[in-house]
């Protein structure tokens, strides 16, 4: 989930916005590929992460695609920040994507505060 998507499109000109959301898919696209994971964008500030549990070694990657997703500027003054949210252990899809829905408003209510989530 792209927290602060609309305050960072307000500081972009017109002509420059689609850039800007082209730079952040390609970003998240681009670094969940390298875990062999499929990103699907959901709505414009929404994604959807599917991959494989082995695939992803989270303790060296220490989601680094938070820090990605910030350096994006192409004149926006606000960076654009994620709130991840992940499910997994569960016994089936389902309960992976309920645990998942959960993770995500536990982070939202947080604040969305990068590196919290």
């Amino acid at each position: 989930y792209l927290d602060n998507y609309e305050e960072a499109l307000e500081g972009v000109e017109e002509v420059r916005r689609s850039l800007l959301i082209a730079l952040i898919d390609r970003k998240i696209t681009k670094y969940f590929s390298n875990f062999d994971g499929l990103v699907r964008k959901l709505e414009r500030d929404k994604y959807f992460l599917i991959m494989r549990q082995s695939s992803w070694k989270l303790e060296r990657t220490a989601f680094h695609i938070l820090d990605e997703v910030k350096t994006v500027n192409i004149g926006n003054e606000m960076a654009v920040t994620l709130s991840i949210g992940i499910g997994l252990n569960g016994a089936n899809y389902l309960q992976n994507y309920e645990y998942c829905r959960i993770a995500i408003e536990m982070a939202l209510g947080r604040g969305g505060e990068p590196g919290s989530n």
